[in-house]
């Protein structure tokens, strides 16, 4: 019998030494990838649907959960969806239907466990409502209906009669279906195949929800409050709580309740002629995208999660326990503390590297808090309008008089609070009390990100990258080897270089941005930049995640293993760990520092790569980086532009590997050149510009 040499091997002390050591770095490869931080609970709910089992909640951009425990857990079940922004549920015997964000209808028959798409027939197009009426399940797409009498195998177009406006809801009863749009109010008798329009008294007011109590029909209205009618829409009549917007509305016997944009949760007990608020313990300010009645209780999902009330009962429960899929728009460090800022007015912080974390509620709004900043011991917060400051670590906090629309970005130097907006930059030197607005030589005062050095203030807006030297007094747009017109969505000082990124990938300056160059990650939208030691990252929205460069930006690597999504909104580093906050899946972290298995496989592309040079303009000399996945012959060599052969630079067999070559253009005049790079039967040509 052969025997297995390993298995055989005398295991000497030597020997097992090798082998602990063999097992230590494998465990050290398999866990360095990313991990999810737990305790920042919630997500942006949109649909919720009860099977008679379990509960099934929608998220916009966090995919499906369910919970079969009452609510008091959740998990996620994302198993084959291709889209996770989920807008609407819907039953029907074992059939789990689930409508996304353009693409189409998924539909599960093991309670969500697995999911496939179900759109033979269906437009490439939105869903935005869902519902099922006897053999029928029907699918509001964004201006047309389809249904199905075979379990979504097959749909047919149902929209005969109906305006070319949005589906925003659907209800039902007996055979009648119900439909609410941007427009109006329709209903069908033939199971779709004709709408009649409705909407007598409504005035084109867009409907966002509908619920039935008898024969009276209650409409949910854009900024109208509620109406209701009594014969199937020949009249509608106002129900009370005029002019807000109701986004959800639902009922239970003869009780209804109202969810709205920003005003909370209102029940009336007598079919809407009076209304009290009911928000005892729910977020006031939230936006109440879905009111659902399942058995004994009331569940409403918001921007910030799912919350329950008991029938009966006086308060709201929050039900987010396992649902990490609240969106991290900020992430600061400071004092060697974590600050998240979420929607819903919420910072999260842990003092221990996001292991454990405690919750400061900013303020009544609804709105996320997109970025915070230190001034001494004050803590100041922003949301998309305000600026909050704390005095005691985040336990209460104040008002300033500051209001602007968009606010999209805060800095603190020197004592000056400055804020970046819509309508351009403010600083305030006292503190937040009194503002004023600097916009002298912003051409384009619609600021994304704002960043300072010892020298400047930076301000990526989205027509180009403005630089102030006197805080804000007077701006100018930086040009050189940067395009006038980017989109800046990012920037960030890390030590001596700058980095801006936004739409079609990075730039770097090292000369406090006097002159800028191109560092890759072309055709990307770059959302977020930080740094550590000598790694930079960059993360990228929507779907290619983050990137890890060892060497300035000169070339990058994908950084992505164990992410579920890359969808990434916010990053930031503490000590060796760097945190991401991923659109629909909440925070993430991992270690900065790869073991040696890592860092040798990462040495090794796996594509084909040539980079635009680097500066470009250059005089005299410039920088060409290639990549190649395996050994080959590698050819590299520049023209003129009238294709005359000038130079070559590489012509030998290379190995797999990353490569830089200098270009010296010596007595070249000014003018356009190209380098063709060609590898295998990889061919890549792009065009350089010496300017003497």
């Amino acid at each position: 019998m052969k025997t297995n040499s390993f298995s055989s091997r005398i295991l000497t002390k030597p020997n097992i030494n090798r082998i602990i050591i063999l097992l230590v770095s494998i465990s050290q490869f398999q866990f360095a990838q990313w991990t999810q931080n737990t305790g920042i609970e919630g997500g942006d709910i949109r649909a919720i649907v009860y099977d008679g089992s379990k509960i099934y909640a929608g998220l916009y951009g966090g995919g499906i959960y369910t919970s079969d425990d009452n609510v008091i857990s959740w998990e996620r079940i994302n198993n084959g969806l291709s889209n996770y922004y989920v807008s609407s549920l819907v039953v029907k015997e074992q059939y789990i239907f689930a409508g996304t964000l353009s693409v189409g209808v998924f539909v599960s028959t093991n309670q969500g466990q697995s999911w496939v798409g179900a759109n033979n027939g269906l437009p490439s197009s939105s869903v935005t409502a869902m519902a099922e009426l006897d053999t029928f399940i029907f699918t509001g797409m964004i201006n047309q209906i389809y249904a199905s009498t075979d379990f979504g195998q097959n749909w047919f177009w149902r929209s005969n009669g109906l305006s070319t406006n949005r589906i925003n809801s659907f209800a039902t009863k007996d055979s009648l279906i119900f439909v609410g749009t941007e427009d109006g109010f329709y209903f069908s008798s033939d199971y779709g195949e004709n709408w009649i329009d409705r909407s007598n008294g409504l005035g084109n007011m867009s409907i966002n929800d509908l619920t039935i109590i008898d024969d009276k029909i209650f409409a949910a209205t854009s900024y109208g409050g509620v109406f209701v009618t009594y014969d199937v829409g020949l009249q509608w009549l106002p129900a009370g709580l005029s002019p807000i917007n109701i986004l959800s509305i639902t009922s239970v016997d003869t009780l209804l309740f109202a969810g709205t944009f920003s005003s909370g949760i209102f029940t009336s007990s007598d079919f809407g002629n009076n209304w009290f608020s009911f928000n005892e313990s729910y977020p006031y300010g939230s936006l109440t995208y879905e009111l659902e009645h399942i058995g004994n209780s009331i569940f409403a999902g918001n921007e910030s999660g799912i919350f329950e009330l008991r029938l009966g009962e006086l308060e709201w429960n929050k039900r987010n326990s396992g649902i990490c899929a609240v969106n991290p728009e900020c992430i600061v460090v400071n004092d060697n503390k974590l600050y998240v800022g979420v929607p819903g007015a919420m910072i999260y912080i842990s003092s221990d590297k996001g292991y454990t974390w405690q919750t400061s509620k900013v303020s009544e709004s609804f709105g996320s808090i997109i970025d915070i900043a230190f001034k001494g011991d004050t803590i100041y917060a922003a949301d998309g309008a305000s600026v909050y400051f704390s005095l005691d670590s985040g336990i209460t906090w104040n008002f300033t008089p500051f209001f602007a629309i968009q606010l999209s970005s805060m800095e603190i130097t020197e004592g000056k609070i400055f804020v970046g907006a819509q309508t351009g930059f403010w600083i305030s030197s006292d503190g937040g009390w009194t503002w004023e607005q600097k916009n002298n030589g912003l051409t384009e005062e619609y600021i994304n990100e704002l960043a300072y050095d010892s020298l400047n203030i930076y301000a990526g807006t989205i027509g180009g990258l403005f630089i102030s030297s006197d805080f804000g007094e007077n701006w100018t747009k930086a040009t050189s080897g940067i395009s006038q017109n980017i989109f800046v969505f990012a920037i960030s000082v890390i030590e001596e270089n700058i980095f801006a990124g936004g739409i079609y990938g990075i730039y770097l300056s090292t000369n406090n941005g006097a002159t800028w160059s191109f560092r890759g990650l072309p055709n990307l939208l770059v959302q977020c930049i930080s740094g550590y030691d000598n790694f930079i990252f960059a993360g990228t929205t929507p779907i290619n995640g983050i990137y890890r460069s060892t060497n300035s930006g000169y070339f990058w690597l994908e950084f992505n293993d164990g992410l579920p999504y890359k969808d990434a909104i916010s990053i930031e580093v503490l000590d060796s760990t760097l945190f991401a906050g991923i659109w629909g899946f909440g925070l993430w972290n991992r270690p900065i520092i790869v073991t040696s298995i890592e860092a040798e496989q990462s040495q090794v592309p796996n594509e084909f790569l040539l980079t635009q040079n680097y500066p470009n303009p250059f005089n005299p000399s410039t920088t060409i980086v290639y990549q190649i996945p395996e050994m080959t012959f590698v050819i590299i060599k520049v023209y003129d532009i009238l294709g005359n052969e000038l130079r070559t630079l590489v012509d030998e067999e290379k190995s797999a590997g990353i490569y830089k070559i200098n270009f010296e253009a010596g007595n070249l005049p000014s003018g356009v050149y190209f380098y063709r790079y060609q590898a295998g039967n990889f061919i890549d040509t792009k065009k350089m510009l010496l300017l003497r």
